[in-house]
C-alpha cells in the first residue's frame, strides 16, 4: 500500500510531511502489510545536483519499506522525456535511495524503464493506457482534448511505439529484436496478415506489458544493459532514415535516444 501524497511545493517541509504520512501509515497498518512512501518529485527540481541528495536524505529516514517514486513532467503523454539534466537528476535520486537501502519502485514509466534500471531501481511500474505511462497534470484533461484509443505495437529494436501502418513500414527491414519471443506480438502479426482491418488494441496492450516485464527482468539480471539497448535502437533509427522510412507520427523519430544515451553515460561517470 502506498502512502497518500499531494503535489506540493517541493520544499523540504513538503517532503518532511509526506514522510510523516508514510510513517503514520506504517504504524497503523496490519502486520505483514508492506507500506511504500509515495514521493512526488518534479523533474525540473532535480536539475541542481544537490537537490537529489536533500530529498533522499529526508525521505530515506522513514519507517516505510520503500519508496513509490512519482516523477512529474510537463511532457506530452505520448512524447518521451528528453532533458538530459532532468533525467540525470532523477537517476541520481533513485541511486541515492537504493544506496541508502531504500528500495525504489518508479511509477508511471514506459520504455524509460531502461533509465531507472540503469540507476539501480528495484522495480518499475507501467499500465496499458498511455496516460498511465507518464505522470503529468495534463493527463487528467486528456478526455477534453479528444483523446482516443489507438493500437500501438512496442518495438524494442527502436524503443518506440508503432502504429499499424508503421509496422508495415518497418517489417521489411528485419530489425533485430533482442527480446525473447513475445506471444502477443506473434498474435498481432498473424492477425495483420489474415484480417488487417480487425482491431488489435487489447493485444497491443498485452504485447507492450509482456515486453515490459521481460525487459525489466533482463535489465535486472544483467542479460541486457540500458546502454546497449539504447545504442542498438539509435543505430536502427539511423538505418531507417537512410532508407527513407518515416513513421506516421512526426515526433516518432527516435530523437529521445541520444539524450537517453547521454544521461546513462554521464550518470555512470558521475
Amino acid at each position: 500500500v502506498c502512502s497518500p501524497a499531494t503535489i506540493g511545493s517541493a520544499s523540504n517541509d513538503y517532503y518532511e510531511a509526506t514522510r510523516a504520512h508514510a510513517d503514520h501509515l506504517a504504524d497503523i497498518s496490519p502486520k505483514g502489510r508492506r507500506v511504500l512512501q509515495t514521493v512526488i518529485v518534479k523533474l525540473e527540481d532535480l536539475v541542481a545536483p544537490s537537490r537529489a541528495h536533500e530529498i533522499a536524505s529526508i525521505v530515506s529516514n522513514s519507517k516505510a519499506a520503500g519508496v513509490y517514486l512519482v516523477l512529474v513532467s510537463d511532457a506530452k503523454l505520448r512524447s518521451e522525456l528528453r532533458d538530459v539534466e532532468e533525467l540525470k537528476g532523477s537517476m541520481r535520486l533513485v541511486s541515492l535511495l537504493e544506496g541508502a537501502g531504500v528500495p525504489v519502485l518508479v511509477a508511471c514509466t514506459s520504455s524509460d524503464l531502461v533509465l531507472w534500471k540503469a540507476a539501480g531501481a528495484t522495480g518499475c511500474a507501467t499500465g496499458k493506457y498511455a496516460n498511465l505511462r507518464r505522470f503529468t497534470t495534463t493527463r487528467f484533461n486528456e478526455a477534453e482534448e479528444g483523446g482516443r484509443i489507438v493500437a500501438y505495437w512496442f518495438e524494442e529494436a527502436l524503443l518506440a511505439f508503432l502504429r499499424t501502418s508503421d509496422i508495415q513500414r518497418v517489417l521489411p527491414h528485419r530489425l533485430a529484436v533482442a527480446e525473447p519471443s513475445n506471444p502477443f506480438a506473434e498474435q498481432i502479426l498473424a492477425q495483420l496478415r489474415t484480417d488487417p482491418e480487425k482491431a488489435w488494441v487489447a493485444l497491443g496492450w498485452r504485447q507492450y506489458m509482456q515486453w515490459f516485464a521481460l525487459a525489466e527482468a533482463r535489465l535486472a539480471s544483467g542479460e541486457a544493459t540500458a546502454r546497449d539497448l539504447i545504442r542498438a535502437a539509435e543505430k536502427n533509427w539511423q538505418m531507417l532514415e537512410e532508407r527513407d522510412v518515416f513513421m506516421e507520427e512526426r515526433a516518432n523519430d527516435g530523437g529521445w535516444l541520444r539524450p537517453w544515451l547521454r544521461a546513462v553515460v554521464e550518470f555512470k561517470k558521475s
